[in-house]
């Protein structure tokens, strides 16, 4: 099979970007072939392996160019893999192929005072396709 992961939340801090740079590396031990998504720079560690192709995305997560403007280059080279996986709850638009998610964080419903109004509408947004 081949994937496509996206590895924009790589360097991020705090739980998110520790559970991608740590589980990546046995996605990549698998026999299967890899299409990474995000910083070619923090990426070229697995640029090397042969199953592995590294395609450079700068597009920022949780962004409405994420959602309803994403590269019809970058959706095409996602829609040619078998699957998409993402290690957090957003998923770009119009991805075709089976999507993938690990939901990350979700208490916010149940503890509306830690964000507003409108940032819970926004997160909500993004939980209720990958569920």
């Amino acid at each position: 099979m081949k994937i496509a992961i996206d590895c924009r939340h790589i360097d991020s801090s705090g739980g998110i970007g520790v559970y991608a740079r740590e589980t990546l590396p046995h996605f990549l031990d698998s026999a299967n072939t890899f299409l990474l998504l995000g910083d070619k720079e923090k990426l070229k560690f697995f640029s090397g392996r042969t199953n592995t192709e590294v395609i450079h995305c700068a597009i920022k997560p949780f962004s409405i160019h994420e959602t309803f403007t994403f590269p019809g280059k970058l959706l095409k080279r996602i829609n040619q893999c078998d699957l998409y996986y993402t290690p957090y709850f957003n998923v770009p638009g119009c991805i075709s192929v089976p999507v993938f998610v690990t939901i990350h964080d979700i208490i916010f419903p149940d503890m509306p005072d830690l964000v507003s109004l409108p940032g819970l509408r926004a997160r909500l947004y993004y939980v209720a396709p990958a569920c």
